[in-house]
Protein backbone atom coordinates (compact mmCIF):
# COMPACT_ATOMS: atom_id res chain seq x y z
CA UNK A 1 0.00 0.00 0.00
CA UNK A 2 1.31 3.50 -0.94
CA UNK A 3 0.73 6.34 1.69
CA UNK A 4 0.56 9.31 0.17
CA UNK A 5 -0.91 12.63 1.65
CA UNK A 6 -4.61 13.33 0.70
CA UNK A 7 -6.39 16.34 0.42
CA UNK A 8 -8.41 17.03 3.78
CA UNK A 9 -11.10 19.00 2.82
CA UNK A 10 -11.72 18.17 -0.78
CA UNK A 11 -13.49 15.53 -2.51
CA UNK A 12 -12.86 14.11 -6.01
CA UNK A 13 -14.86 16.66 -7.26
CA UNK A 14 -12.65 19.59 -5.52
CA UNK A 15 -15.41 21.29 -4.16
CA UNK A 16 -14.47 22.19 -0.34
CA UNK A 17 -16.16 20.26 2.31
CA UNK A 18 -17.42 21.77 5.67
CA UNK A 19 -16.21 19.79 9.03
CA UNK A 20 -18.44 19.21 10.75
CA UNK A 21 -16.41 17.13 13.39
CA UNK A 22 -16.64 18.24 17.68
CA UNK A 23 -13.12 17.62 18.08
CA UNK A 24 -9.76 18.19 16.75
CA UNK A 25 -8.27 16.25 14.65
CA UNK A 26 -4.22 15.19 14.77
CA UNK A 27 -2.25 14.04 11.41
CA UNK A 28 -0.49 10.66 11.70
CA UNK A 29 1.06 8.05 9.79
CA UNK A 30 1.34 5.28 12.24
CA UNK A 31 0.68 1.57 11.69
CA UNK A 32 -1.83 -0.47 12.88
CA UNK A 33 -4.56 -3.52 12.47
CA UNK A 34 -8.44 -3.57 11.95
CA UNK A 35 -11.02 -6.04 11.75
CA UNK A 36 -14.85 -6.05 11.93
CA UNK A 37 -15.82 -6.90 15.18
CA UNK A 38 -18.23 -10.20 14.00
CA UNK A 39 -14.98 -11.35 12.37
CA UNK A 40 -11.78 -10.93 14.70
CA UNK A 41 -9.87 -13.88 12.32
CA UNK A 42 -9.76 -11.41 9.71
CA UNK A 43 -6.79 -8.83 10.25
CA UNK A 44 -6.08 -5.82 8.01
CA UNK A 45 -3.00 -4.22 8.48
CA UNK A 46 -3.79 -0.17 7.88
CA UNK A 47 -1.95 3.05 8.22
CA UNK A 48 -3.80 5.90 10.90
CA UNK A 49 -4.16 9.25 9.20
CA UNK A 50 -5.43 10.65 11.76
CA UNK A 51 -6.82 10.72 15.08
CA UNK A 52 -8.89 12.55 17.60
CA UNK A 53 -11.15 12.09 20.63
CA UNK A 54 -13.82 11.03 18.26
CA UNK A 55 -12.57 9.37 15.64
CA UNK A 56 -9.85 7.81 13.35
CA UNK A 57 -9.39 8.08 10.06
CA UNK A 58 -7.82 4.94 8.49
CA UNK A 59 -6.03 3.83 5.39
CA UNK A 60 -6.53 0.15 3.74
CA UNK A 61 -6.36 -1.46 1.06
CA UNK A 62 -10.09 -2.84 1.48
CA UNK A 63 -13.43 -1.22 2.33
CA UNK A 64 -15.69 -2.07 4.82
CA UNK A 65 -19.52 -0.94 4.64
CA UNK A 66 -20.41 2.13 6.64
CA UNK A 67 -22.21 0.97 10.16
CA UNK A 68 -19.43 -1.72 10.56
CA UNK A 69 -17.82 -1.70 13.89
CA UNK A 70 -14.14 -2.19 13.67
CA UNK A 71 -11.52 -3.28 16.39
CA UNK A 72 -8.46 -1.18 15.33
CA UNK A 73 -5.55 -2.05 17.28
CA UNK A 74 -2.05 0.37 17.25
CA UNK A 75 1.32 -1.18 16.25
CA UNK A 76 2.56 -0.41 19.80
CA UNK A 77 5.50 -2.79 21.57
CA UNK A 78 5.79 -0.14 24.34
CA UNK A 79 2.29 -0.61 24.96
CA UNK A 80 1.28 2.89 25.78
CA UNK A 81 -1.81 3.20 23.25
CA UNK A 82 -5.16 2.61 24.12
CA UNK A 83 -5.94 -0.29 22.50
CA UNK A 84 -7.80 -1.81 21.35
CA UNK A 85 -9.91 0.97 20.22
CA UNK A 86 -13.52 0.31 18.66
CA UNK A 87 -15.39 2.79 16.16
CA UNK A 88 -17.89 2.46 13.57
CA UNK A 89 -17.49 3.50 10.10
CA UNK A 90 -18.72 6.58 9.10
CA UNK A 91 -17.64 6.82 5.56
CA UNK A 92 -15.98 5.31 3.02
CA UNK A 93 -13.76 6.83 0.21
CA UNK A 94 -11.99 4.85 -2.95
CA UNK A 95 -8.75 6.80 -3.41
CA UNK A 96 -6.67 7.43 -6.73
CA UNK A 97 -4.57 5.27 -5.90
CA UNK A 98 -6.80 2.31 -5.26
CA UNK A 99 -6.79 2.35 -1.28
CA UNK A 100 -9.87 3.09 0.65
CA UNK A 101 -9.71 5.81 3.74
CA UNK A 102 -11.97 4.97 6.24
CA UNK A 103 -13.53 7.68 9.08
CA UNK A 104 -14.59 5.96 12.31
CA UNK A 105 -16.44 7.42 15.02
CA UNK A 106 -15.25 6.13 18.49
CA UNK A 107 -17.61 4.09 20.14
CA UNK A 108 -16.05 5.44 23.14
CA UNK A 109 -14.47 9.06 23.47
CA UNK A 110 -10.52 8.88 23.81
CA UNK A 111 -9.15 11.12 26.62
CA UNK A 112 -6.60 13.29 25.53
CA UNK A 113 -3.99 11.15 27.09
CA UNK A 114 -5.05 8.92 24.82
CA UNK A 115 -4.80 10.58 21.83
CA UNK A 116 -1.48 11.92 22.59
CA UNK A 117 -0.67 8.50 23.14
CA UNK A 118 -1.64 7.64 19.53
CA UNK A 119 0.29 10.22 18.33
CA UNK A 120 3.32 9.38 20.47
CA UNK A 121 5.87 7.94 18.26
CA UNK A 122 5.78 11.11 15.64
CA UNK A 123 9.24 12.64 15.28
CA UNK A 124 9.81 15.10 17.84
CA UNK A 125 9.53 17.90 15.32
CA UNK A 126 5.84 16.58 13.90
CA UNK A 127 4.59 15.70 16.94
CA UNK A 128 2.18 18.53 18.22
CA UNK A 129 2.37 17.54 21.33
CA UNK A 130 5.82 17.68 22.29
CA UNK A 131 7.17 20.40 24.22
CA UNK A 132 9.49 22.56 22.45
CA UNK A 133 13.34 22.89 24.85
CA UNK A 134 13.18 26.26 26.22
CA UNK A 135 9.54 27.59 25.43
CA UNK A 136 7.50 26.03 28.44
CA UNK A 137 4.51 25.12 26.33
CA UNK A 138 3.21 22.45 23.96
CA UNK A 139 3.07 23.49 20.20
CA UNK A 140 -0.82 22.50 19.18
CA UNK A 141 -2.06 20.96 22.88
CA UNK A 142 -4.27 23.97 24.38
CA UNK A 143 -5.19 25.74 20.76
Amino acid sequence: MVHKPVPRSEEKTGKAKVDRRASVRHATSRDATCNPISARAATLPVLIRDVSTGGIGLLATRRFERGTLLVIEVADEEQTTPSPMVGRVAHVTHLDDGDWLIGCQFVGPLSDDDVKAVLRQLPPEADPFVVAEGTGSSQGASE
